[in-house]
């Protein structure tokens, strides 16, 4: 590994104007997470109603017999695929297998430009940067542009000789059904594929190809890799147990269009209908917490890029600059999360009117209850120390 060191300087005036330049960005930063906060609550809530939906019309059906009475609905099916069209095939390298897809899985050896920043503050609001650029030698399954290094002299191939690739069986049947593709690209449980031999490879690669435990690697050494070098191994989704649920169409599927939404589920293993709604569920919970995670940090980004001149302004003397933008991120979080609170509230009332509005009354309960509790203790606090004389100036007289 070896590193490499810029530093920038910028001036009180220049850090202003990059600053107030920010407040744009900052605004669209901050009016994007609102627009996808809410969004992603009226998605939450089609997705809900459309599994909703699925769960009541469903109907669970045999896999080695079709009924035509049910053409046209929702069903469930479960069986174990079969691929009739032959073993998959990888000319290349001649690897054969039995399976719904083959996966040639590449990797090379280049460099790669780990980047790095720090800012040191100056009295007068100046600042210097410095960026540190340390390059490192790894495997990786895509290409790395050198081009862009800060530094020349590290040069990655531009392309590579044996790319990764996957061949997918052109027929691939559950039962008497025949899997669409959109259902075919679910299935993706895999395990390697141990090569024995190269005897069917093309003569390329068994002239540079070495055989190892993994795959088939191109290079010198395997133990000592060198930039270029690169290593290939297999994989196999074997045929195996499976679960969907999509509209029956003929001797195949297609997509389920409910009144809010599609349904096309899959799951690579043997459950019932009910589990596979409930597995879809639980995966949509955490897919619109994951969106509201990102909108928040995203607003607060946005909001922090709003207050940031505050800080560059204050930055004249570099400690009360660090007080101010401490304040000023604090204040930012304390913002996004009231405006996060606010949006999908009224997110709610607009997509869920019953909900949000029942929330919202015990939300104004609860506050008023709160303001009183906490007057009321002023309250009495008070009246205790107006009934409190205090220590007289002289003891009373003795009789």
């Amino acid at each position: 590994m070896s590193n490499y060191t810029e530093t920038t300087h910028t001036g009180w005036f220049g850090r202003i104007k990059n600053a107030f330049g920010g407040l744009i960005f900052g605004l669209i930063l901050t009016i994007g997470a609102v627009v996808l906060l809410f969004w992603n609550e009226g998605r939450s809530v089609d997705r809900y109603k459309t599994l909703k939906e699925g769960k009541e019309a469903v109907v669970s059906v045999a896999a080695d017999q079709i009924d035509p009475a049910n053409e046209g609905k929702l069903v469930h099916v479960s069986g174990v695929t079969e691929v009739k069209s032959g073993p998959l095939s990888d000319a290349v390298f001649g690897v054969s297998k039995d399976g719904v897809k083959l996966r040639r899985n590449a990797e090379m050896y280049q460099w790669k430009q780990n980047e790095s920043s720090k800012t040191k503050k100056k009295v007068g609001g100046g600042a210097s940067e410095t960026k540190s650029y340390s390059y490192s030698k790894q495997w990786s399954s895509k290409l790395i542009n050198s081009s862009e290094f800060e530094q020349p002299g590290r040069d990655n191939p531009k392309s590579m000789l044996y790319p990764s690739d996957t061949i997918t069986a052109k027929n691939v049947n559950v039962g008497t059904f025949t899997m669409p593709d959109f259902l075919v690209k679910k299935i993706n449980k895999s395990e390697l594929v141990v090569i024995e031999s190269l005897e069917n490879a093309n003569p390329k690669v068994k002239e540079t190809g070495k055989l190892t435990s993994e795959g088939v690697y191109f290079g010198t050494n395997q133990d000592d890799p060198q930039i270029g070098d690169q290593k290939v191994d297999f994989t196999v989704v074997p045929t195996g147990p499976v679960s969907l649920v999509a509209q029956q169409q003929g001797r195949t599927f297609v997509v389920y269009k409910a009144e809010h939404g599609t349904i096309q589920l899959l799951e690579e293993e043997v459950k019932t209908a009910g589990e596979m709604f409930v597995a879809a569920n639980s995966r949509e919970k955490l897919m619109a917490w994951a969106i509201r995670g990102g909108g928040f940090a995203l607003m607060a980004f946005g909001i922090g890029l709003l207050f940031k001149p505050l800080s560059v302004l204050a930055d004249v003397i570099p400690i009360l600059g660090n007080i101010v933008g401490a304040g000023a991120g604090f204040l930012a979080t304390i913002l996004a999360g009231i405006i996060s609170f606010l949006t999908i509230a009224i997110a709610w009332i607009f997509y869920r009117p019953v909900l949000g509005v029942s929330l919202l009354v015990i939300a104004v309960v609860l506050l008023v209850l709160l303001f009183k509790r906490i007057g009321s203790k002023k309250a009495a606090a008070a009246q205790s120390q107006a009934g409190y004389a205090g220590p007289t100036s002289a003891p009373p007289p003795l009789d």
